[in-house]
């Protein structure tokens, strides 16, 4: 990691932590008290070398009474029954901390009150540390394949049969790809071992306008592991994304690589996977706009709530 990196990176995890010092994390939000809310934070650890030492040090902290109160993984285990379902949040580019917070007691707010669930945010360094976008979003791929690694080995220590439901927006989705790819990684890498999940991990996933490419869930792409490996996969695309417009400009190409959150997965998924696959279009809902709770207020969202995070049966 060269010198400016280092710079921007320690300038981030102390307004990180001058923030949760000074202002406590706290949410004008009013949360029911049996609401479980925590979240993981990775930004004190390697952003793109992943190491078992760096997933120890791992933070967390738990909302209570309003409050972010420290919390450690032990507590997290300990606590979390594998009947409840855990829905896990990975915001898009350029979140913050306040802004992960606020987008994800927003996602609270959108489900059903009746029911009970752990939630998780998953703060992973997203900010925009380079005044040029396309640098600056290059730069984010490797630190979502690290948070990548982070997600699999948490996922690989949760109890059996646990339910998740992995929740992505945007860039986010990156991260949820690449833990469900190294989850069965063989061999796995060197510097962050990841075993096979617990027996009977279920896990299903909504990838709202995913930063990925379109092509990933085709057999032998980056993700085609998806379809295997997830019950239930909902990608909410959008044709008029104005956002996802730009996406090829991510790659030094000069084939057009589009994004499956603008034009929903390509054709070539394993014909005995794709029952396994909903794409819906949601246009018609939202226009051009590129926002997480907008898309997550869409009828194409909020009427698959109790099987995606609920794990209703069909």
């Amino acid at each position: 990691m060269n010198l400016l990196s280092c710079f921007f990176q320690g300038i981030f995890r102390y307004s990180v932590l001058l923030f949760f010092l000074c202002f406590g994390i706290t949410s004008t939000t009013i949360l029911h008290a049996e609401q479980d809310v925590w979240m993981i934070d990775t930004q004190s650890v390697s952003w793109t070398r992943p190491s078992i030492a760096d997933f120890a040090q791992i933070e967390y902290r738990q909302l209570q009474n309003n409050c972010w109160e420290p919390a450690n993984a032990a507590a997290f285990s300990e606590s979390h029954n594998p009947a409840v379902p855990l829905i896990i949040f990975a915001p898009g580019y350029t979140s913050t901390t306040a802004n992960t917070i606020e987008i994800g007691l927003g996602i609270t707010r959108l489900l059903p009150s009746d029911k009970s669930y752990r939630m998780v945010f998953w703060n992973w360094p997203s900010q925009r540390i380079v005044h040029a976008l396309r640098p600056d979003i290059r730069a984010k791929i490797p630190v979502t394949v690290a948070n990548g690694y982070y997600l699999a080995h948490f996922l690989q220590s949760l109890k059996p049969q646990s339910c998740v439901c992995l929740l992505g927006f945007s860039f986010g989705n990156r991260i949820l790809g690449e833990a469900i790819a190294h989850l069965e990684e063989n061999p796995p890498k060197e510097n962050l071992p990841i075993k096979n999940p617990p027996e009977k991990l279920r896990i299903r996933m909504v990838m709202a306008s995913p930063a990925t490419d379109q092509h990933d869930f085709s057999e032998g792409a980056k993700y085609a592991r998806i379809p295997e490996l997830v019950e239930k996969t909902l990608i909410l695309y959008n044709p008029m994304d104005f956002r996802l417009m730009f996406y090829p400009f991510l790659y030094d190409s000069e084939t057009q690589i589009n994004a499956l959150g603008r034009y929903g997965p390509s054709a070539s998924v394993q014909r005995k996977f794709q029952d396994r696959i909903e794409a819906v279009n949601i246009d018609s809902y939202i226009g051009i706009r590129h926002r997480t709770l907008i898309v997550l207020n869409t009828p194409a969202f909020r009427q698959r709530v109790n099987t995606y995070l609920f794990f209703a049966q069909d």
